[in-house]
């Protein structure tokens, strides 16, 4: 996210809960009602972050509570109270207080515990949680009355009928553009039983709060504000909701604008071409190419369409617009065909060439190449020209195009024979589909020798 990352997306690290910049408390994860039976254990959990850490106060019907009432834990921002054993008079409304320097959050919930007989107040917090809409609530639970029999009641059951999976009863926008350095905001309201919990993500790797983010979610409302935004946090956004029923995901595509014009750049076009050639082993070799038209680009070189990685045997070089590739020494098992490939994101343009490697006390027995097809690079429409000769006349002579025959039945294409040794393949008039790898196959008694090349046709427009 630029520069105030300092290396680090927002997706690439995970952050304490304390974040580093000042924040008030804010509840991440909500107390929830509690249903209990008589001696069950009742454990009360809730999340919270803030900066500097906040304190937290744990309430009962507003009375604040002791460490001799119950057990009270603050750890890495979950807040936790137990009651090892419940009693009915145990019921009632829990709060948690968080507080720091910046602010106050709060989060509560009703707990009520079952008994032989229900009191006026598990009967009045049964009431309201009816009234409050409630989803567990199945039936009302009547006041008792003083002279009421004692008998066995069960209040608020869970019914997993009324439990659902999440959903969103507001998505995140599809889309969503906006311009570098304004504030980003996304929410999306979600329901579901249990109460889900969310996740955010971006392009599928999880957002954490930072200085930078912020996450909400409260009342069923999720949000995440990013302070400033840069081009590179553009991408798909999701937001993910999770309970014990399932999961739902909601996404938005979201365009950052530069405030930069974006720079207009040309597809790269090779204009000197790599050189086909026989070296002697353990000779040194420089291949070499210079590329015009466009002012950035990259290079790729391949051996035997292998891609080569840059050694002490290889290396690459960069002068202005010329790519070399320097062979520190040849050897036999480097001879074959050489690429070179100069991209950018608009275009890219190809050079191939031939090297044979020759032994002292060797003699060949397959046809050699005394000069080597070139490749090229021509304006669409406009001719192309290819010559080759040969030591020794071989067996036949074919040209080939991205390893298949050329058809030399058309008219599109000039094919002669130049003398005793030399061959000439014209192609009368180019096309972009012309553009590609050719070889000159040499057929001889013991074997076929070949000699690459590369033909690209641009436009004028290019």
């Amino acid at each position: 996210m630029g520069e105030r990352h300092m290396g680090s997306s927002i997706h690439g690290t995970q952050y304490n809960w304390q974040d580093s910049g000042a924040k008030a408390p804010s509840f991440t994860f909500f107390l929830r009602q509690r249903v209990l039976k008589a001696k069950d254990r009742c454990k009360l959990l809730c999340c919270v972050s803030g900066n500097p850490a906040p304190t937290v106060k744990w309430y009962k019907d507003r009375r604040e509570l002791s460490k001799y009432d119950c057990r009270m834990t603050l750890s890495d921002g979950v807040a936790t109270m137990e009651i090892i054993d419940c009693r009915p008079e145990d019921s009632g409304k829990y709060s948690c207080v968080a507080t720091n320097t910046h602010g106050t959050d709060e989060t509560s919930c009703v707990v009520i515990v079952e008994g032989k007989e229900v009191t006026k107040e598990q009967a009045v917090m049964a009431q309201n949680l009816i009234k409050s809409g409630e989803k567990r609530v199945t039936s009302p639970v009547e006041a008792v009355k003083e002279d009421t029999t004692p008998k066995s009641v069960v209040i608020l059951p869970v019914v997993s009928e009324l439990l659902c999976e999440p959903s969103f009863a507001r998505s995140l926008p599809e889309t969503l553009t906006t311009k570098e350095g304004s504030s980003l905001m996304l929410a999306g309201s979600v329901r579901g039983d249990p109460d889900p919990i969310v996740e955010w993500y971006l392009d599928g790797l999880p957002l954490y709060a930072s200085e930078d983010i912020t996450m909400t979610f409260r009342h069923g409302v999720a949000s995440l504000v990013i302070k400033e935004v840069f081009p590179d946090d553009s991408g798909e956004y999701s937001l993910k909701a999770i309970n014990s029923q399932g999961e739902a995901k909601s996404k938005c595509n979201v365009t950052v604008e530069s405030l930069i014009p974006p720079k207009i750049d040309k597809p790269p076009r090779v204009v000197e071409h790599i050189m086909s050639q026989t070296v002697k082993d353990r000779d040194p070799v420089t291949l070499s190419c210079t590329v015009a038209n466009a002012e950035e680009f990259d290079m790729v070189w391949q051996h035997n369409k292998k891609e080569i990685d840059p050694s002490k045997h290889f290396q690459f070089v960069a002068e202005d617009n010329v790519r070399k590739l320097i062979i520190a020494e040849i050897f036999p098992r480097d001879a074959g065909v050489y690429t070179c490939k100069a991209y950018n994101k608009e275009g890219e343009s190809f050079s191939s060439c031939t090297l044979v490697v020759s032994v002292v006390g060797e003699t060949p027995v397959i046809p050699q190449f005394t000069a080597f097809p070139a490749s090229a690079t021509v304006q669409c429409g406009k001719p192309a020209v290819f010559v080759t000769e040969i030591k020794k006349p071989p067996l036949q002579l074919q040209w080939l195009k991205d390893i298949k025959p050329i058809d030399e039945s058309s008219d599109r294409y000039k094919l002669m024979m130049v003398g005793t040794s030399a061959y000439r393949l014209e192609i009368v008039k180019t096309s972009p589909t012309d553009s590609g790898q050719y070889q000159a196959r040499a057929a001889g008694s013991k074997g076929d020798s070949y000699a690459a090349f590369y033909l690209n046709v641009v436009d004028d427009e290019e």
